[in-house]
């Protein structure tokens, strides 16, 4: 079949299937403050807001995968696609740094809440998943990094994490069924009975040698060679 084929056969739209566009406009502050203490000590704080992309290519599979479904329930694509939307997040960070010698070492506590965050439901009446931005999270978490000049030409650096996040409500979904959210570290399930909420904790410990050494000496052997 050729390209002629196909303009011959002039296929027409799904009428049910076509979305407008859409234009979305955000604040997104970052705010920081230092204040040295000493030679070896500061303080610091910062306020950011983040967006993230909405899953636009997976949302219109879901519905082109189950249109039928979707239309049963009055739910065409263009309402399928308004359920999501650029998620934000609000990140406010307060920390310290030592540095003396080869050792630095920075602390952070750190808080963060998340409005139309993306979460993908499994909707019954459709029987079908797709993604809704209307859940919200509230998240805490304490981090340690650790950075030994060790050499002229290595250095070793460390982080330590620990943070949680929590899902604020259940959620409904577009033909009003609703996600009941318990303790279950990084998933969602939808529940009958037993309300409860989503949590997450995540422990990250990640040791790092720059290449700093490896570098030096290639540079070493190319001067011996006359490079």
């Amino acid at each position: 079949m050729s390209y002629t084929d196909v303009f011959a056969y002039a296929p027409k739209p799904d009428p049910n299937a076509t979305v407008a566009a859409r234009y979305f406009y955000e604040w997104l502050p970052n705010l920081g403050v230092r204040q040295q203490l000493s030679n070896e000590w500061s303080l610091n704080a910062s306020y950011s807001r983040k967006t993230g992309r909405p899953d636009w290519g997976p949302q219109a599979s879901s519905f082109t995968g189950a249109e039928a479904a979707f239309l049963k329930e009055g739910m065409n694509m263009q309402s399928v696609m308004n359920k999501i939307q650029p998620e934000l997040v609000d990140e406010v960070d307060v920390g310290a740094r030592y540095q003396a010698g080869k050792l630095t070492v920075v602390p952070t506590f750190f808080g963060f809440w998340t409005h139309k965050k993306e979460v993908l439901v499994y909707d019954p009446n459709v029987g079908q998943n797709y993604y809704q931005s209307n859940a919200a999270t509230t998240g805490y978490g304490f981090e340690l990094e650790a950075i030994w000049k060790a050499t002229d030409y290595l250095t070793v650096n460390g982080t330590f994490t620990d943070a949680a996040e929590v899902y604020d409500s259940n959620i409904s979904t577009g033909t009003n069924t609703t996600m009941y959210i318990w303790r279950q570290a990084s998933a969602l399930y939808a529940q009958d009975s037993s309300e409860g909420r989503d949590y997450l904790s995540r422990l990250r410990l990640r040791i790092h040698a720059d290449h700093s050494l490896c570098q030096h000496a290639l540079r070493t052997r190319r001067r011996l060679a006359g490079g």
